[in-house]
């Protein structure tokens, strides 16, 4: 079975227990304002083009969308297709393909490369994007990769067809699930989507007895408050086999993926990362009477 795949990093340690092997798979149906990885939020593949990594070889005119005058390399995305042309002639690696269609089985082979690396507890994290975007290749991915004994997480937003459920209780051994906000209102505004079908995944998905770890984005001005992480405290309660919460402080280093990717629209401002001591009384207060993770990962 074919995935589109926007990149695969090795020895990862903020994305499941142990050293993860991190396969970050396209598509997303939330535009979180904050994302930081818009090449695996859009769906099918876009041009990353590092300006200053051109060497004006002209080897890209080819395709119409670059033209060369005194100004140097100008990339017209209108009349962009997105084909990979120009990518496939570029030298310098200033022109590059966001997403790279592979088979599951050529990316558990390139997992288990670092296999040797994995102990007792590291194994393959499946983010995004949101993965189960791609359902039924990640269901493939998971079940081969648990077949070798490899330990498995999938970092999720909760937004896909609770038909997966099953087969992801059969084939994760831990979900990373990302709590974006618990104000309905917020989470609209600032994903697109509602919050409540995530939910209901959520807490079905607990009821599979599948371990899940909840990670909070923890934005200043926006949901950095202590009636959010009383709710994220009051939906922990209600997990059977909860983990784990994580906080984390939003930070902008997406900013040059948005760049190289033509995009304006990044949500770009250092206002919005909360302080370290309001990190840790809102950890206090959405972890209050549970043994979780004091951990801040980004």
């Amino acid at each position: 079975m074919k995935v589109n795949v926007t990149e695969i990093q090795h020895f990862c340690t903020h994305d499941g227990p142990g050293i993860r092997t991190v396969v970050f798979m396209n598509g997303c149906p939330l535009s979180c304002k904050w994302c930081h990885n818009p090449e695996a939020r859009l769906t099918g593949n876009r041009i990353f083009f590092t300006e200053n990594a051109c060497i004006g070889c002209q080897s890209c005119a080819l395709c119409s969308a670059h033209t060369f005058t005194e100004a140097g390399h100008l990339f017209d995305r209108s009349k962009c297709v997105n084909c990979g042309r120009c990518t496939a002639v570029c030298p310098s690696g200033a022109l590059e393909n966001t997403v790279f269609t592979v088979d599951t089985s050529e990316v558990v082979a390139e997992v288990l490369k670092d296999r040797a690396f994995y102990g007792k507890t590291g194994g393959i994290t499946l983010s995004g994007g949101e993965p189960m975007q791609q359902g039924d290749a990640a269901i493939e991915i998971l079940s081969k990769c648990r077949k070798i004994g490899l330990h498995t997480a999938v970092e999720t937003c909760g937004y896909f067809w609770k038909e997966y459920l099953p087969a992801l209780a059969d084939t994760a051994d831990l979900l990373l699930w990302d709590i974006k906000d618990t104000d309905e209102a917020r989470h609209v505004e600032n994903t697109g989507v509602s919050l409540e079908p995530m939910l209901k995944n959520l807490f079905c998905a607990d009821r599979f007895g599948i371990k899940i770890r909840l990670r909070c984005i923890c934005l200043e001005g926006i949901n950095a408050n202590e009636e959010h992480f009383r709710r994220v405290r009051e939906i922990a309660g209600k997990l059977n086999n909860l983990i784990g919460i994580d906080l984390l402080p939003y930070h902008p280093m997406g900013k040059s993926k948005y760049e190289r990717l033509g995009m304006t629209d990044y949500f770009d401002s250092n206002s919005y990362i909360p302080s370290k001591d309001k990190i840790e009384r809102l950890r206090r207060i959405g972890t209050q009477g549970l043994l979780l993770s004091s951990r801040e990962n980004s």
